[in-house]
């Protein structure tokens, strides 16, 4: 009798909650050919996922050291970028626009504005200010939350874009491009990326704080040049279609895209 009262006062099994087991992953060589290959189509998706997340933790460390290193340049405060141009004062045109006031504001000189492959330092500084920029500017465009990974996959990637022919006509640029101005610090002043055929930008950007200067510009011209370069030894498309054409008043991209021929 008490061994009967005391297995009718044991806790009673938990309730069934409905759900069933998860079923073991059925061996490779029991699955049919359909079956082989959606696993691999999600294991390869899963890897991709996974890349992705890898490549935003290195840009964001390389962002953590590309702010510490503004930071102490004074280069990320609030006298560093301001926009507006109603005299000399600090916090009102920003210390990079009463720099720019040795080239009269104007960066269209032989060697004021240069374009080449950055380091990972460099890229950090830059990706400081993309986030900084798309947190502080209404309408600013979010290279930091939209384009990062992508931006540091064609940081690490090892081949440079492009055929053999433009290599040897204009030189092997890498996928992404720092643009920099002596006069305004160490710091990129913009970026852009190539498409694979090397000579074609799929997407550029000049720090927000800095526009209205001519930097655009500058750096527009110089993958121009290098294309106009690429076509007299016949290497690249025979024609370009710019969708905007940077200018120093805010425009509205053109309808009809303008169509440059190199040569």
């Amino acid at each position: 009798r008490t061994r009967a009262v005391a297995s009718s006062l044991e806790e009673p099994a938990p309730p069934s909650t409905g759900l069933a087991a998860a079923a073991a992953p059925k061996p490779a060589r029991e699955l049919s050919i359909v079956e082989k290959h959606v696993r691999a189509m999600m294991n390869k998706r899963a890897e991709e996922q996974l890349e992705q997340v890898r490549l935003g933790q290195r840009a964001d460390a390389l962002r953590l050291g590309g702010e510490a290193q503004l930071c102490g340049l004074g280069d990320l405060d609030e006298d560093s970028d301001s926009g507006g141009d109603d005299g000399g004062a600090v916090g009102a045109t920003g210390r990079a626009r009463r720099r720019s006031k040795t080239h009269d504001g104007k960066f269209d000189g032989a060697g004021d504005v240069v374009v080449r492959a950055m380091t990972a330092a460099e890229l950090g500084m830059a990706y400081a200010w993309m986030k900084r920029d798309q947190r502080r500017y209404d309408g600013a465009t979010k290279f930091w939350d939209a384009a990062a990974e992508g931006i540091q996959e064609c940081f690490e990637a090892t081949a440079a874009p492009g055929e053999p022919a433009v290599h040897a006509a204009v030189g092997a640029w890498p996928q992404i491009t720092g643009a920099f101005a002596a006069a305004l610090g160490p710091a990129p002043i913009g970026f852009a990326m190539l498409k694979d055929d090397g000579l074609t930008v799929d997407a550029m950007g000049v720090r927000q704080g800095l526009r209205r200067m001519g930097l655009g510009a500058a750096v527009a011209q110089a993958f121009i040049d290098r294309a106009r370069e690429a076509a007299k030894a016949r290497a690249g498309p025979p024609e370009y279609l710019i969708d905007a054409v940077p200018a120093p008043k805010p425009q509205t991209p053109n309808p009809k895209p303008n169509r440059l021929t190199p040569s």
